[in-house]
């Protein structure tokens, strides 16, 4: 399973950096639920979301047990975007750092404590009711990042 989280993870770093020019690429707005529309931070938080779940779908087919995978993901996906937002805020407003190369870096780190995350807590037994929760929890997020972004609040994280 470990092979299978390194896959995933370079996966979802070249998913994820791909989605990010993808609205650019082509302005459609199908594309903009999915792909970031402009600089916010909010937006960003799709290139978490949308990849990590792709490659997950993918790699659970090859997964001992589907029951526990999918928790261990979902818990995985709800975990990310706190580490992201907690980082890049104190890196930003807290000591000044304004870098691409740092938000890239800071990408990738937090996919892989992700997938990290994801092989650990795969090894716990998973009740069906947990793993329930967890799978609404994941889906109100990613109802959440749809509407952030069709009709995003007047708030600092909708800026751009």
């Amino acid at each position: 399973m470990k092979r299978l989280c390194y896959v995933g993870f370079l996966a979802t770093v070249l998913l994820g950096t791909g989605l990010h020019f993808l609205y650019a690429w082509r302005p459609i707005p199908l594309f903009g639920l999915f792909a970031p529309v402009n600089e916010s931070v909010w937006e960003h938080l799709k290139l978490l979301y949308w990849p990590f779940l792709v490659v997950c779908g993918v790699l659970s087919h090859w997964a001992p047990s589907p029951v526990s995978f999918w928790g261990a993901a979902c818990g995985s996906l709800l975990a990310m975007p706190p580490v992201l937002l907690g980082s890049w805020y104190t890196a930003r407003y807290g000591f000044g750092v304004e870098s691409t190369a740092f938000d890239i870096g800071l990408y990738g780190l937090v996919v892989a404590l992700g997938f990290l995350l994801l092989c650990r807590l795969q090894k716990r037994p998973w009740t069906e009711r947990q793993v329930g929760i967890c799978i609404m929890l994941a889906g109100l997020w990613g109802g959440a990042l749809l509407i952030g972004s069709a009709a995003p609040l007047e708030l600092p994280l909708f800026e751009p």
